[in-house]
């Protein structure tokens, strides 16, 4: 591809620099290892992504999670003789709790964990109970974990003091009460049409649903 006359400085000159460097970039890759995303224009080099890392974190590589590194936590986590917690150190939702990702999807890495070490909870409807008390704090040693009933769920929260969640939580959108409908609506409607419901974003029945958010009712 031929690059545009540099002489003319006038705006439909310019015009056409601006795009015969957009589709240099698209026909560029990332310079980084095994990123195959295009090119950011003036981004030396770097996809967005990449380039974005280097402005928060003046390193491109900086600031993510790399690929495998939560469930190679969990494993660790499961092989542990310790009683102490163990504390998970990459993203969490708005009430502390571990995220995972499995299968191209969030999932609450505490329930992940007490789901390979105890099994599969004998009904969808129990808790993965936190018997340290340090859910919140994103606590996933599987020794700390059991499956429980909502009502000892509640009793576990008061003995700890960790109750300030769900709906007394500053950021709650949503009452218990609709929280609980909107995960009884789960493969009975879209969550689509449940967030149109309940005037809320389609993410935030998503996590319901995943067990991300609003965790002391599932």
């Amino acid at each position: 591809m031929q690059a545009p006359r540099m002489l003319d400085t006038s705006q439909g000159a310019l015009t056409e620099l601006t795009r015969w460097r957009c589709q240099v970039a698209a026909q560029s890759l990332c310079i980084i290892d095994n990123c195959r995303k295009p090119v950011r224009v003036k981004s030396r080099g770097w996809c967005q992504s990449h380039y974005l890392r280097w402005l928060r974190h003046g390193n491109p590589l900086a600031g993510g999670t790399p690929l495998g590194s939560g469930m190679a936590l969990i494993q660790t986590a499961l092989e542990t003789e310790t009683d102490e917690c163990v504390i998970w150190p990459f993203g969490t939702n708005g009430q502390g709790y571990g995220l995972v990702t499995v299968g191209g999807k969030h999932h609450a890495a505490h329930r992940v964990v007490c789901k390979l070490a105890h099994g599969e909870p004998p009904s969808p409807e129990l808790f993965a109970l936190h018997r340290c008390g340090n859910g919140h704090l994103g606590c996933v040693n599987p020794r700390h974990l059991r499956w429980g009933t909502a009502k000892e769920n509640s009793a576990d929260r008061n003995l700890h003091g960790t109750g300030q969640r769900g709906e007394k939580s500053n950021s709650a959108k949503l009452t218990e009460c609709q929280a609980r409908e909107i995960l009884s609506l789960k493969g009975k409607m879209s969550q689509r049409a449940i967030a149109a419901k309940f005037g809320v974003g389609q993410r935030t029945i998503s996590d319901i649903h995943n067990r991300i958010t609003w965790v002391d009712l599932i």
